[in-house]
């Protein structure tokens, strides 16, 4: 599967199950699909897709390290996708963030 942005905005809100040695681990909701385009740069032609990052919302324990993970969603199956845990969320404290970029 290609990893682009419009296969993941429809999944906005549903949760995806990270797997750690085959076991489910944490579940994560994603919370927001971005475009990081930059407005007005010319695309470079070789590059086969627009960048873009994915937001998830976890518990804030435990914290999955940054690595690559195992996602299970029941619509786009199994997907491994480089998380990085970045803050907790300011609008939603009691939940950490963890971000994917695609470049």
């Amino acid at each position: 599967m290609d990893y682009t942005l419009q296969v993941f905005e429809p999944h906005i809100g549903s949760s995806f199950q990270v797997m750690v040695n085959g076991k489910p681990a944490l579940d994560l909701t994603l919370a927001n699909v971005e475009d990081q385009t930059i407005a007005g740069q010319q695309r470079d032609p070789s590059i086969r897709a627009q960048p873009f990052s994915l937001i998830f919302h976890g518990p804030l324990s435990p914290v999955a390290g940054q690595a690559s993970y195992q996602l299970d969603h029941p619509q786009l199956g199994a997907v491994t996708i480089f998380l990085v845990p970045i803050v907790p969320d300011r609008k939603s404290p009691q939940k950490m963030q963890y971000q994917a970029i695609f470049n």
